[in-house]
């Protein structure tokens, strides 16, 4: 009896080429990283700012313009703004334990401070000492009555300013009372190198917190039925975050992710 070829039915065939394709494209991009070349501090708040998108905010930084030539006066690292609304329960995932969303807020606003290495965990003098620059920032940001500005610089005024804390419990809060609700001003530092902070710091959110919930989003362990994590178009995600998410969705799964290896991998 003559043996009969038998054909590989096609959706399992293309499982296989596609799982051939995706290891082979993991391992190129893992040993011949050819990223565009970034600042150490270019990573951390691109990271900073992925974290947040990932949690349902819109992020964007702003330039505090100077009136003196070639100057400015100062940049916000990230802003973030995210509605009370949002959900994207096909993603599986919750939001990030660590960011103490509100949930009484109709809109929640974080204003980023990205601190790198040593630095201490403050917000930029620039932005502290400086009225004109806080109400450079306030204005901008359009939902403030211009009568509520002063009471709102005085409160942000005072939640940035440098003092001795005995917590590191909550982030501070101002509320704004707003035609749209009630919205929450969190100024909220972000620390890439340090891990979690310890009872006499400020609160921050540190880099390990923000690779891991990176990596539960793009590479989880298990298939998810309804969000697939595996696709091409990583370009999609745009020139500021594309690479980072390569890095996350080619990553070995199970493999413990750190700032150092971060690092490495971007040759910084």
């Amino acid at each position: 009896m003559g043996n009969k070829n038998t054909l590989m039915p096609k959706n399992i065939l293309q499982e296989i080429l596609t799982s051939v394709c995706m290891k082979l494209n993991r391992y190129f991009i893992m040993n011949n990283n050819t990223e565009n070349k970034m600042t150490k501090s270019e990573l951390q708040e691109k990271l900073t700012a992925l974290y947040l998108r990932l949690n349902g905010y819109f992020t964007t930084g702003f330039i505090i313009h100077s009136s003196k030539d070639t100057k400015v006066d100062g940049e916000i690292d990230v802003l973030g703004v995210r509605f009370s609304n949002h959900q994207q329960k096909d993603r599986v995932i919750s939001c990030s334990k660590f960011l103490d969303i509100p949930k009484d807020s109709k809109i929640d606003l974080i204003i980023g401070e990205v601190k790198g290495g040593k630095e201490k965990l403050q917000f930029n003098k620039s932005l502290r000492e400086n009225d004109d620059r806080r109400y450079k920032l306030l204005t901008w940001l359009g939902f403030i009555n211009d009568n509520d500005i002063p009471k709102i610089d005085n409160e942000l005024s005072e939640k940035i300013a440098t003092k001795k804390v005995n917590d590191s419990i909550t982030f501070e809060r101002i509320d704004y009372q707003s035609d749209l609700g009630l919205i929450s001003i969190r100024p909220i530092i972000f620390a890439p190198d340090k891990l979690h902070p310890r009872k006499n710091q400020v609160k921050y959110i540190g880099g390990q917190t923000m690779l891991d919930f990176c990596l539960a989003c793009f590479n989880p362990v298990k298939k998810r039925p309804t969000c697939e994590t595996d696709y091409w178009s990583i370009d999609n995600w745009g020139e500021q975050f594309e690479s980072l998410v390569r890095y996350f969705k080619l990553i070995e799964k199970n493999k413990d992710v750190n700032m150092n290896e971060l690092y490495k991998h971007f040759k910084i």
